[in-house]
C-alpha cells in the first residue's frame, strides 16, 4: 500500500463510512458492554461509599464503634475491590470482540488476544529493539498483509521476573523478499545495553543532523548504513516519534524490518471511561494505519538489497 493509499484509508476511517460501519456492526454489542461496565463500577463505588460512611459515622460517634461495626466496614471495603478484579478480563473480552470487527474495516487481518510467551522472544532479543529480557509475553497478535507486504504486530510485555512487567510496547515486523545482509539498529538510546549485540558498532552520519539530534545508529556493516537509512526512513521515524510521543526503535536484520514503540498500546480498551465513543476507535485505527505505513519504505529497501 503506497503513501497515497495510506492517506486515503485514514480519510475513510475518519469519514461517514466508518461511522456507518460502527453503527451497523459494533454499536449494539458496545452498548451491552457499556451497561456491564457501568453496573460493575456502580457496585464498586456504592460499596466504597457505604463502607466509608459507616467508618465516618462510627468516628463521629453517631454509631457506636464496636468490633462488629468495624468488621462490617472491613468486609464492605474489601468487597468494593472485587468488581475491579474484572478490569483485565473485561478489557480482554472487549478487545477480542471489537478489535477483530474494526480491523475488518481496513483489511483482511487476523487478531488473537491471548497472553502467551512470544514465539519470537529470542529473535526480538537479538534485534536490539530493547534491552535483553528473559520474558517477552505477547498480549495481542495481529497479522495480515498491508499492501503487498506481510506483517505481524505484537503488543508485548517485557520482564525479567514473572511477578511484574518492566516494560511494554508495540513490536511491528515486516517480512522482506530479500535479506539485507546487515544488522542496522536505529534507536533513541545512546548506548546498547543488550548483551547479545556485541558486534554492533556506533555509526555517525555527519551529513544528517536531523537524524543525529534524535536517534543513534549501530551496525555491523557501516558501508550499508547510508543505503538503508534514507531520508524517507528518517522522516517516517521522526513522524512516529512525534505522533506517539514515545521512544521509537527501528531495525533491519536478515529478511525483516522491525519497529518498536516503547510504552505504547493503541489497542487498550478503557475500563474507567465510556467505551462507545466512535472517535476513540477512529483514532485507534488511524494510529494503526500510520504505524503500518512504515511499509512505504520497503520497496526502497528491497531495491538496495538487490544490488
Amino acid at each position: 500500500m503506497d503513501k497515497n493509499n495510506s492517506r486515503e484509508l485514514i480519510q475513510r476511517i475518519n469519514s461517514k463510512d466508518f461511522r456507518e460501519f460502527f453503527k451497523n456492526n459494533i454499536a449494539a454489542t458496545l452498548n451491552k458492554f457499556e451497561f456491564m461496565r457501568q453496573l460493575i463500577l456502580s457496585i464498586a463505588y456504592s460499596l466504597f461509599i457505604i463502607s466509608l460512611s459507616i467508618k465516618y459515622l462510627s468516628y463521629t460517634g453517631i454509631l457506636e464503634n464496636t468490633l462488629k461495626l468495624n468488621a462490617i466496614f472491613a468486609l464492605l471495603f474489601l468487597l468494593a475491590f472485587i468488581p475491579f478484579c474484572y478490569n483485565e478480563r473485561y478489557k480482554s473480552i472487549a478487545k477480542n470482540i471489537f478489535l477483530k470487527k474494526m480491523l475488518n474495516f481496513i483489511g483482511d487481518f487476523s487478531a488473537q488476544n491471548k497472553t502467551r510467551q512470544s514465539s519470537s522472544k529470542d529473535e526480538f532479543n537479538e534485534t536490539g529493539l530493547f534491552k535483553y529480557y528473559r520474558n517477552i509475553d505477547c498480549n495481542t497478535l495481529i497479522s495480515g498483509r498491508f499492501g503487498d507486504k506481510k506483517f505481524e504486530v505484537q503488543d508485548v510485555s517485557l520482564s525479567n521476573h514473572r511477578l511484574f512487567a518492566n516494560e511494554f510496547g508495540l513490536v511491528v515486523e515486516f517480512f522482506l523478499n530479500k535479506s539485507v545482509n546487515s544488522h542496522i539498529l536505529i534507536t533513541q538510546d545512546a548506548a546498547i545495553s543488550n548483551k547479545k549485540l556485541k558486534d554492533l558498532k556506533p555509526i555517525n552520519l555527519e551529513d544528517n543532523p536531523k537524524l543525529n539530534n534524535i536517534f543513534h545508529i549501530f551496525s555491523d556493516n557501516s558501508d550499508r548504513v547510508k543505503e538503508f537509512v534514507t531520508d524517507d526512513v528518517v522522516d517516517k521515524l521522526i513522524k512516529l516519534h512525534i505522533k506517539t510521543n514515545k521512544q521509537v526503535s527501528f531495525v533491519f536484520k536478515n529478511k525483516k524490518m522491525y519497529l518498536f514503540i516503547d510504552d505504547y498500546n493503541p489497542f487498550d480498551m478503557p475500563f474507567f471511561k465510556s467505551i462507545n465513543n466512535v472517535k476513540d476507535y477512529q483514532d485507534m485505527l488511524s494510529d494503526f494505519v500510520e504505524i503500518l505505513s512504515v511499509s512505504d519504505v520497503i520497496e526502497e529497501v528491497e531495491s538496495v538489497c538487490a544490488r
